[in-house]
């Protein structure tokens, strides 16, 4: 009566019983893509609470020291002026 059923020409997938070597899962991806954004995070924290230690005096008597170790002629600071 009818003709024959042929295979598909796409072939199957085999299911691999871990995640292929190569492939990572997209479930590793996101950890990883959090421990990245936790990481910024904390060093992004770090070096504002370096700032906000200072109460607002110190911190302009501060700058005010480094504008004057610059000089009106825009050499360059002594390293320790960063500290």
């Amino acid at each position: 009566m009818g003709l024959p059923r042929k295979k598909p020409l796409t072939r199957r997938k085999r299911k691999l019983p871990l995640p292929a070597v190569g492939r990572p899962s997209w479930k590793l991806l996101g950890v990883a893509g959090m421990a990245g954004v936790a990481a910024t995070g904390v060093v992004i924290a770090r070096n504002r609470r370096a700032h906000s230690d200072l109460a607002p005096d110190e911190l302009r008597e501060r700058l005010h020291q480094r504008l004057e170790s610059v000089g009106a002629e825009g050499e360059q600071p002594p390293p320790d002026a960063h500290a």
